[in-house]
């Protein structure tokens, strides 16, 4: 199935290992966002940070954002 096989692609331009992580957030912001977040899509992949957890995120100081909830 097509659908299935997509499912787990997140993007053809990201070079980092992100597997287990859930969240990102940009190293110049305080905001995070969840993978499949639209708002934080034009973050550069070189300015993000992953967290597998939001505790995690929270913990270094950044906040989900409003554009995520």
């Amino acid at each position: 199935n097509l659908e299935d096989q997509n499912a787990n692609v997140i993007s053809a331009t990201d070079t980092v290992n992100i597997s287990g992580k859930n969240f990102f957030a940009s190293s110049k912001g305080k905001k995070y966002y969840t993978l499949g977040c639209s708002a934080g899509k034009t973050i550069k992949q070189e300015n993000r940070v992953y967290f597998e957890t939001r505790e995690g995120a929270e913990r270094a100081g950044y906040e989900l954002s409003s554009g995520c909830r």
